[in-house]
């Protein structure tokens, strides 16, 4: 493996700075936010979406608020959502992500997975996307999940790998004082079955 460049070190520093700090949702995720800085659809082409047929992105607070008309999140907002059939609620153990307890945060759906996923140790269902496609995601770049936006290909002496700007330790910080807002949505949909609309 090369020596990573200077650009490269600096935007790992700012990674694990955001890593370490417990900076909710106000603070903006380090660095470019662009469709045209974050992706390089060539080199996931040729990766052929490792990530993705692992398991589905993690939403942020803001990817719900945006779609909100008041910019708010609410449980109705997230249930709209859900009930289209793209999105699983699951359950982390937040201990390893410097968080107390467990914590709910929505996903993209596993094909064939289930809504709520709530098995600590384990998930019910390995596998793709949901939204992954042939040619790469169904959604926009603008509609997929954060972690999706900001998850940065790159190729280092012929090996892909994607560079994490949004985690899931990240992703369960922000919706750590949201956890009764998500729960609402959990007892709504527990035990019911969406197919997929997208």
């Amino acid at each position: 493996m090369s020596p990573l460049s200077e650009k490269e070190l600096l935007s790992l520093a700012e990674i694990l700075g955001s890593m370490l700090r417990n900076d909710g949702i106000t603070m903006p995720y380090p660095g470019p936010e662009t469709e045209n800085d974050n992706c390089d659809y060539a080199l996931c082409a040729e990766c052929g979406g490792k990530c993705c047929k692992n398991v589905g992105c993690t939403f942020s607070p803001q990817d719900f608020m945006k779609l909100s008309p008041k910019r708010k999140l609410t449980p109705e907002g997230i249930l709209i959502e859900v009930e289209k059939g793209y999105i699983t609620l699951e359950l982390y153990d937040g201990d390893p992500y410097y968080v107390e307890g467990f914590i709910w945060a929505p996903r993209m759906r596993t094909k064939g997975g289930p809504i709520i996923e709530d098995r600590i140790m384990y998930r019910q269902v390995e596998g793709p996307c949901i939204a992954l496609r042939e040619n790469g995601c169904a959604f926009s770049y603008e509609d997929r999940p954060t972690e999706g936006k900001l998850l940065i290909p790159r190729k280092t002496n012929g090996e892909i790998y994607c560079v994490p700007r949004y985690d899931i330790g990240r992703a369960l910080r922000e919706w750590e004082p949201h956890q009764e807002i998500l729960y609402e949505v959990v007892k709504s949909v527990r035990g019911k079955n969406y197919p997929c609309t997208i």
